[in-house]
């Protein structure tokens, strides 16, 4: 797609002109190249988990790409624990290991996506974005607890 031409660059109707035909039907409708560029909510309702972690207290990552495609995403999440824990997501690439984290003695959830389910069978919903890959990590303090991960939408 076109870039939308600078203020004050040189030949700007020419460069303007060139852009409308890129981005525009002759109609006036946008074509639909131009549309699928610009972020749009995709729902979904997929289940990308339902598992145990394969190991406690770290974090792992949660493949999102088969749904969002391998890109960056913002996406939403619900999530339902099989028992009372506590689990935490994180965008992949960003901040460090699982116990710098999480306070699983206060159920703080020190500036992340974090879950402290009191019963079995409690539901969150994060948003949460992907990395470039389509990839997230999330981790819990028990590996021994079945964790339900379902995309309930997204954009990219």
């Amino acid at each position: 797609m076109a870039e939308w031409p600078a203020s004050g660059v040189t030949d700007w109707n020419t460069k303007m002109l060139a852009y409308l035909a890129i981005s525009h039907e002759t109609d006036g409708t946008m074509k639909s190249a131009a549309l699928t560029q610009a972020g749009k909510v995709e729902a979904d309702g997929s289940t990308v988990f339902n598992t145990t972690l394969t190991a406690a207290n770290t974090f792992q990552d949660l493949d999102l790409s088969s749904v969002v495609g391998s890109n960056s995403a913002i996406v939403t999440l619900e999530i339902q624990s099989g028992a009372s824990q506590h689990y935490a997501l994180k965008p992949k690439g960003f901040g460090g290991a699982y116990a710098a984290h999480s306070n699983t003695t206060s159920g703080n959830s020190l500036g992340m996506c974090y879950f402290v389910a009191d019963n079995a069978g409690d539901y969150a919903y994060v948003t949460i974005m992907t990395d470039s890959s389509g990839v997230i990590q999330h981790g819990s303090s028990d590996n021994t607890t079945t964790f339900t991960v379902k995309v309930v939408g997204f954009i990219k």
